[in-house]
């Protein structure tokens, strides 16, 4: 963890174009993944939240303190995505000891964000190719959206949970 310290306090130092502030919010993300395993989910949460603010360049947050997609420009909307998902998953973590229900709605209002950055990328693809990387990536993010989806209905019994997961695949 000291090692990754001293690698932001340095990154930080020297924050000149849009790569060093990605190699910023992987440095963050590192750390959010070591406290995660550690099971320190409020400090991974800190850390996760730290890579998602320097991954924006402009951004309007909303009450959860994530970035409203459409008044929002991130400087790699997969590396976004990327983050939005690890956020859902974490708030899945939270849930599985808390048993919340707000955090699994949390969890799907990320899904709905990760899907609008997905469709916004396939969109721009030209290239018959990166078209299909992308959906495969698309794939695995929407089936952990389902997954949510469900996972909310079986607890709250609200069949708007069912018609979301139907959303998600289709």
């Amino acid at each position: 963890v000291e090692g990754l310290n001293t690698v932001i306090r340095i990154r930080s130092e020297h924050l000149s174009n849009a790569e060093s502030y990605q190699y910023l919010a992987y440095a963050y993300e590192n750390l959010f993944e070591i406290y995660r395993k550690q099971g320190d989910l409020d400090q991974a949460d800190d850390y996760l939240q730290k890579a998602i603010d320097v991954l924006m360049i402009s951004a309007n947050y909303d009450p959860d303190g994530l970035p409203v997609i459409d008044r929002s420009v991130a400087i790699d909307d997969l590396d976004l995505v990327r983050m939005l998902s690890l956020k859902a998953q974490l708030y899945n973590q939270h849930f599985a000891s808390d048993r919340d229900e707000l955090l699994l709605v949390r969890s799907i209002s990320l899904h709905a964000k990760i899907d609008t950055l997905l469709s916004r990328q396939l969109r721009s693809l030209q290239f018959q190719g990166s078209q299909l990387n992308l959906l495969d990536l698309i794939q695995e993010y929407y089936g952990r959206a389902i997954r949510d989806a469900l996972q909310l209905h079986r607890y709250s019994g609200n069949r708007e949970y069912l018609q979301l997961a139907y959303f998600f695949s289709s």
